[in-house]
């Protein structure tokens, strides 16, 4: 700019810099479009604007400084640890955009974690079952009293070491049959579950087991043409992880409905 005989400082003033909430009101507007999880989309707006906006919120952000955002971390970083991190992540996210519209040339930011004390690692592991009281476990499950399409669920749950909502939210259109076979006959079922639903955005194919396509065919049995579902509550709609949880934790086993995961892949590793 100089060589071209225009003052750095005054044109700078002249590209009108949003301040920091304006530009969190962009980029949240920006990103939610994609953005699938609902309470995430809210809870990025929501800690910016308890946390970061009250130090900064109303400075352009060529004028934020790392003090700045060490004076917004400090008082949470130690007591909500888990809070202070993402609250540090979505900061970095409004400067990257801010770089990339070219208000400012750095993330102040990005390097924070050097200037606060080292948080404690706490690791919360989900509680699981020993491996060789789950067929003791699915016995009770069977017998319970609970909803028939709670019990498959959670059994079909087990067997697959699929995520609690993969299951709650199956769709006879996901099942494959790849012998050609109708259910009530078919020997090699397959259970493909979208892209858009898993972890890792790609597609998961379940081979199922002898056992999961004789609970898919229990499950059958009260399938509504209506309802999508292989196995929904009784009003038709996607059971809640809470409704698992109470029936495994009513049964006398104090452990997570995550935790057959971990159960899992101990069996698998004794094996």
């Amino acid at each position: 700019l100089a060589h071209q005989g225009i003052d750095p400082i005054e044109h700078k003033h002249q590209k009108n810099i949003p301040t920091f909430k304006i530009l969190c009101d962009q980029v949240h507007l920006i990103h939610s479009a994609g953005w699938r999880n609902k309470k995430h989309t809210a809870q990025f707006k929501s800690t910016l604007e308890t946390y970061a906006q009250p130090y900064f919120g109303t400075k352009p952000v060529d004028q934020i400084t790392a003090g700045d955002i060490l004076r917004c971390l400090e008082p949470i970083w130690l007591s909500k640890q888990e809070t202070a991190k993402r609250v540090k992540q979505r900061i970095s996210t409004i400067f990257k955009r801010a770089i990339a519209q070219g208000y400012r040339l750095d993330n102040p930011a990005l390097n924070i974690e050097q200037a606060l004390p080292p948080q404690n690692k706490v690791v919360n592991h989900m509680r699981s079952l020993p491996y060789d009281q789950i067929t003791e476990c699915i016995r009770a499950i069977k017998f319970s009293k609970a909803q028939h399409s709670t019990k498959l669920a959670l059994e079909f749950l087990i067997h697959t070491a699929c995520r609690s909502k993969e299951v709650r939210r199956a769709c006879w259109s996901e099942i494959y049959f790849d012998d050609g076979k109708q259910l009530e006959k078919a020997e090699k079922v397959s259970w493909v579950i979208p892209a858009q639903e898993m972890k890792a955005n790609r597609e998961h194919r379940v081979p199922l087991s002898q056992h999961c396509i004789e609970i898919l065919r229990h499950a059958h049995l009260n399938k509504s043409h209506e309802i999508d579902l292989i196995f929904p509550s009784i009003k038709g709609v996607m059971i809640s992880d809470m409704t698992m949880s109470k029936l495994i934790k009513s049964l006398g086993y104090k452990v997570d409905v995550h935790g057959f995961r971990t159960t899992f892949k101990v069996w698998r590793k004794s094996v």
